[in-house]
């Protein structure tokens, strides 16, 4: 299976009461495999991103790429951490 965002149609929603209060309210719920799809995909979109980035010509843009890279990588770190229990490495 191919990773994929994860979007509207893949979350379900139903309803459901608090045993506690006793209130209705309704619950989204996400299956396991979509979310792990999305975050797999998304780390493979932050790889192209990565791939994409061109040779800076001037030290201006080299200062920029850098951040932008570092950004990238800081990101992937994160979402590494958020979602260490769903990726795939």
């Amino acid at each position: 299976m191919n990773p994929e965002p994860l979007t509207k149609e893949k979350i379900d929603e139903i309803e459901d009461v608090d045993m506690v209060t006793m209130e209705a309210y309704d619950r989204k719920i996400v299956d396991y495999k979509d979310v792990k799809s999305a975050v797999n995909w998304l780390l493979k979109e932050i790889e192209k991103e990565l791939k994409e980035v061109e040779e800076p010509q001037t030290l201006q843009e080299k200062a920029w790429v850098n951040g932008f890279i570092q950004g990238l990588g800081k990101a992937k770190d994160l979402i590494k951490k958020a979602f260490s229990g769903v990726i795939e490495e």
